[in-house]
């Protein structure tokens, strides 16, 4: 399993391993080729997020890059036949830079390390994602079943169906980019998007996960959203009609959009955050496809 580090701030030299892969880890670049922004197409809000920047912390600055891990199967020419792949983000903590008698102190305290409680929780939050997108984790909030097995079982058959050239000139594909979308000495925000074809029709689905910077807290919608449950849910309906023209007459066929709604409180719903607007993530409202929503309170 091949392990590629991108850097949102500055690049980070380490190669992390990943629990339950026994194939040997490599370290490249990622570069913008390879790995393009995560976004919405059709269905997604196309607003930008605000650039990341590193964030000030007590003992140094934490630092924000991206891993991608990656299982790809390739032909015997070396042809992609199928990419497997999750960008993970990593923090870190750089020292200070000042060589005043107190930042010398800290930075002989502190040094470069991941050992910093806010940071060493985030990273168990993304680890777990990471395992549990490759074998399945209870503790992943995304991925408790895992998608190796069944993703490499589905390019076998093909293989076997139609044969490598078929699907060298169309590869199936399971994949999880991750970018910034706010960062502060705060708060960081992280939005994913979930693509997946191996056979079939396209799936493509959305994460959002928020941090408190300074206690190492996943952020839940609640914390953001000042309406109440009854406004809350007017506004993301009227959001709705406008996203899909729902007319008045139609209203009675789409019910069921109001009726997920309330199947959860304000605080379960996913979303990232990009420094003005919260996105709200809505997955399997229509069949294997995902969308956001931009929500103004």
């Amino acid at each position: 399993m091949k392990k590629k580090p991108c850097v949102a701030i500055l690049s980070l030299c380490a190669i992390l391993t990943v629990c339950g892969c026994d194939a040997r880890a490599e370290s490249e670049p990622k570069t913008a080729e390879s790995a393009p922004p995560a976004g919405e197409t059709t269905f997604g809000d196309t607003s930008s997020g605000s650039p990341a920047e590193p964030a000030p912390a007590v003992g140094g600055t934490i630092l924000l890059s991206f891993e991608r891990i990656s299982e790809n199967a390739t032909d015997a020419q070396g042809n992609i036949l199928a990419r497997m792949y999750i960008d993970k983000p990593v923090l870190s903590l750089e020292p200070f830079d000042s060589q005043d008698g107190t930042s010398a102190a800290m930075n002989a305290l502190t040094g470069k390390r991941d050992d910093n409680p806010v940071i060493s929780r985030i990273n168990a939050y993304f680890e777990e994602d990471v395992k549990g997108f490759f074998y399945g984790s209870e503790k992943s909030k995304h991925f408790a079943q895992g998608w190796y097995d069944y993703f490499f079982e589905c390019v076998e058959r093909k293989r076997e169906a139609s044969g490598d050239e078929v699907l060298a000139n169309s590869p199936f594909f399971c994949t999880v980019d991750s970018e910034v979308a706010y960062m502060t000495d705060e708060m960081l925000s992280i939005k994913q998007s979930f693509d997946w074809m191996a056979g079939g029709v396209r799936n493509l689905n959305y994460y959002g996960s928020t941090f408190d910077l300074r206690t190492g807290e996943l952020l839940t919608l609640d914390r953001f959203v000042n309406d109440g449950r009854e406004d809350f849910e007017a506004k993301i309906f009227a959001k709705l009609r406008e996203r899909f023209s729902i007319g008045e007459e139609e209203i009675h066929d789409y019910e069921y959009f109001l009726a997920q709604l309330r199947e959860k409180n304000i605080g379960e719903h996913e979303f990232y955050y990009d420094g003005q607007n919260i996105h709200i993530i809505f997955d399997g409202i229509f069949p294997g496809m995902g969308f956001v929503l931009r929500y103004t309170d």
